[in-house]
């Protein structure tokens, strides 16, 4: 009885350390798996939008089709348009993304590039110091604004959004709008042309359409998924090792005189 209490407390304790190896989360990633794949598609997109913008000095792509519709674009890079806790809208001809677009068709003047003949002006020592130097500096400064977000709120009657800056926030969906209201009123004050693309689309060859048609199930990335099967795994061995020393220990009273 002692050698099978002793082999079961080494089983146990080996399963535990296995489920305890299992990759930790984040809190905000356990909870919400999907909002967190949702953001990483988010920071995705901005980064090829500034791609675009960077090399267009400074002009902003009229959609997201823009930018995922050049040649060489992969079925899997188009992937990060289909945020996972929405419908996914894919046929054979075309994909239609889950994010909406606020093209800024007046965008802010990039910094100039400075060079030697750049050289800045030496301050005049009988000028005063203007005290609100600083806050008319801030002042010229273009703040970041809502640039992607998810077109309908699927996420806990919220959206994600991401901002000029590449910075994603998770927003409620009154705090949202509350927002999005602000900004409208900001770029008509400054006299900023923009356009919101609700819905967009994007044609697909053949070959991106399969690779968009059987994406992984998102339930075996999410981390409750993997968690869960360690610990059943472990459970299941431990179960199984208890049935082989019972097992053991009968034949063994069987065969005692």
């Amino acid at each position: 009885m002692k050698r099978s209490l002793a082999a079961y407390l080494i089983i146990l304790g080996v399963a535990t350390a296995g489920a305890a190896g299992t990759p930790t989360y984040r809190p905000e990633e356990t909870r919400y798996p999907h909002r967190a794949r949702c953001a990483l598609n988010l920071l995705e997109i901005g980064q090829r939008v500034q791609t675009y913008v960077l090399a267009r000095d400074g002009e902003y792509p009229p959609a997201l089709s823009a930018v995922f519709a050049l040649p060489g674009t992969t079925g899997e890079e188009m992937q990060s348009l289909i945020c996972p806790a929405a419908r996914r809208r894919v046929s054979r001809d075309e994909l239609v993304t889950n994010y909406a677009y606020v093209h800024l068709k007046t965008p802010p003047e990039l910094p100039p590039l400075s060079g030697p003949e750049d050289e800045p002006d030496e301050p005049d020592e009988n000028e005063p110091d203007d005290p609100n130097a600083d806050e008319h500096n801030e002042a010229d400064e273009f703040e970041p604004f809502i640039m992607v977000f998810d077109a309908d709120p699927v996420h806990q009657q919220g959206r994600n959004v991401l901002f000029s800056d590449l910075e994603v926030e998770y927003m409620p969906e009154a705090e949202f709008q509350a927002l999005l209201a602000e900004q409208r009123y900001r770029f008509e004050r400054e006299g900023r042309e923009y356009e919101i693309v609700w819905e967009d689309s994007i044609a697909l060859t053949e070959q991106q359409y399969r690779a968009l048609r059987r994406p992984a199930p998102f339930h075996l990335r999410s981390p409750h998924f993997l968690i869960t099967l360690g610990l059943l795994a472990a459970i299941a061995g431990v179960l199984l090792a208890l049935a082989a020393l019972k097992k053991k220990q009968q034949a063994e009273s069987g065969n005692t005189p």
